[in-house]
Parts: structure tokens; C-alpha cells; sequence
């Protein structure tokens, strides 16, 4: 496994496997731009084959696989002999594979499936009072990272570094719940100008059922005026979420993200 120096590295396979075979598949997603700053950091490496590259993106929680390859098929045989060659040396290793098929792609087992719910048109915000919610300071980065890895799946679900909890609340996208003076609920969202995105949404169990979850979900419809289109990822196993979610009006899709598991 090599480091990757230059993000042309990824054009060039991506050119390579599509001149050489008749089709191509990537779960390659990311913007330039943030391949970009994994390949800064030195987070960013790949194994190479004639008609696969395999990228694995170094994380603290977990670490994420990529590829380019011709089919499914090929990207699994070579994920499996790096793993065999001892090439892919990280664990854990995660894959995700987002389509509109309800069944996976990878030939490796599948630890959570999401499906992508959204809502359309006016977000229908309704003012209310807000005590006890607010931005996240810079100096609590660390406190909502460790509730985040805590009450949510880390290997499955990206939980967000200090930096990027910080950037989220620069700009204004990252809200807690205080009582007592602790955080006893938290709202991550992003947003560009069509779409507005909630990441993460919980409550302490002990104040529950107290109108915070609301109240946290309400600040996501008002950082949402104005974005035709509000969208959320859910466990598809997770029927009492579904039904939250629903009842805000949010509406299944067809479209799913197969996460798989590599190597543990």
C-alpha cells in the first residue's frame, strides 16, 4: 500500500480502467477537493492492479475503502487478494456502495444498510422558543465527538473529527441542548444552496419525550429556509426512526448505502 501524493493519481486510473474495458464502477465519490485534503494529511493510500485501483482512506474510528474497477465482481476478487497479500494492512476497513438496488454488490458481508429519506418544498418552520439551544463552542469539539462515537455506530456511520464538528459550527450548522449545564441533545447538519443535509440528531434518554428532540429538528427546518430539498440517511432496521422522520414528512427513496464490511 502507497501513499498517494497527487490527485492525479485518481484521474489517471479512472482514464486507465475505462480505456482498457468496455465498462467502469467506483464508489469514489468524494469532491476533488476533500480527496485533496486526505491526500495533505498523508490519510490517502492505494494498492494497484492492471484492472482495479483500491484507495483506502485512514480514519480514527475507521478506515474507508475505494475503488476503480471494469465490475463488482473484479473490485472483489482484488480487495480479497490484497487483503490475502497483506496489502490492505488497516482495520477496521469499511465499503460503501450506494445505489437504488436493495441488495449489495460486494462479494463481503453488510453491516448496515441506509436509505436516503427526503423532504421537498418549504420547510415549514415554526418559531418557537429555543432555551437551552445552541451553537456548539469551540472548546466542546470534543465532548459532542465522543457522545457522537458513543450513541452512534463508529465504524459505520463516519463520525466526524474535532476539526470538521469545528467547521460545523463556524458556520452555524451545529447545534446542543443544554441542562443542567451539559449537553443533553445535539443537531449536525450541512448545506449548500439546493440541499440541506441532518447528519446527526439525539437526545439523552433521560430527556426524552420533553419536546427537545423537536425543538432540535426545528432548527434544522430554520437553518433550512430557502433549500428546496431536505435530505437524511436511516437505518432501514431502525422502524421507530423511520416513522419519526416520516411524520415530519420525510419520504423513503430508492436509493440505498450497502456498508461492507472488509476486514476486521
Amino acid at each position: 500500500m502507497k501513499k498517494v501524493l497527487d490527485f492525479s493519481d485518481v484521474t489517471e486510473a479512472r482514464k486507465a480502467i475505462k480505456l482498457e474495458f468496455p465498462g467502469i464502477v467506483s464508489n469514489l465519490s468524494a469532491f476533488p477537493a476533500e480527496i485533496g485534503s486526505w491526500i495533505k494529511k498523508g490519510l490517502f493510500n492505494s494498492v494497484r492492479y492492471d484492472d482495479c485501483v483500491i484507495y483506502i482512506k485512514e480514519g480514527e474510528c475507521t478506515n474507508n475503502l475505494f475503488f476503480i474497477a471494469p465490475d463488482f465482481k473484479t473490485a472483489s476478487i482484488r480487495i480479497k487478494e490484497a487483503i490475502a497479500e497483506d496489502s490492505i494492512d488497516k482495520t477496521p476497513v469499511v465499503a460503501e456502495i450506494v445505489d437504488r438496488s436493495e441488495t449489495e454488490s460486494l462479494e463481503f458481508p453488510v453491516m448496515m444498510t441506509l436509505n436516503r429519506m427526503t423532504r421537498t418544498g418549504d420547510t415549514n418552520f415554526r418559531p418557537e422558543k429555543t432555551d437551552g439551544i445552541r451553537d456548539i463552542r469551540e472548546n466542546e469539539s470534543s465532548i459532542v465527538r465522543e457522545l457522537l462515537k458513543s450513541n452512534f455506530n463508529p465504524v459505520c456511520e463516519s463520525i466526524p473529527d474535532e476539526e470538521e464538528i469545528k467547521s460545523l459550527a463556524m458556520g452555524g450548522t451545529a447545534k446542543v441542548f443544554i441542562h443542567d449545564g451539559e449537553i443533553k441533545g445535539l443537531m449536525l447538519c450541512s448545506k449548500d444552496k439546493s440541499t440541506i443535509h441532518l447528519r446527526y440528531w439525539w437526545v439523552s434518554p433521560d430527556c426524552r419525550n420533553s419536546g427537545v428532540g423537536s425543538k432540535l429538528l426545528n432548527e434544522f427546518f430554520r437553518l433550512g429556509e430557502g433549500t428546496p430539498r431536505q435530505i437524511l440517511w436511516v437505518d432501514i432496521d431502525n422502524i421507530n426512526a423511520i416513522n419519526k422522520y416520516e411524520h415530519f414528512g420525510f419520504k423513503k427513496e430508492s436509493i440505498f448505502d450497502h456498508i461492507h464490511i472488509i476486514k476486521i
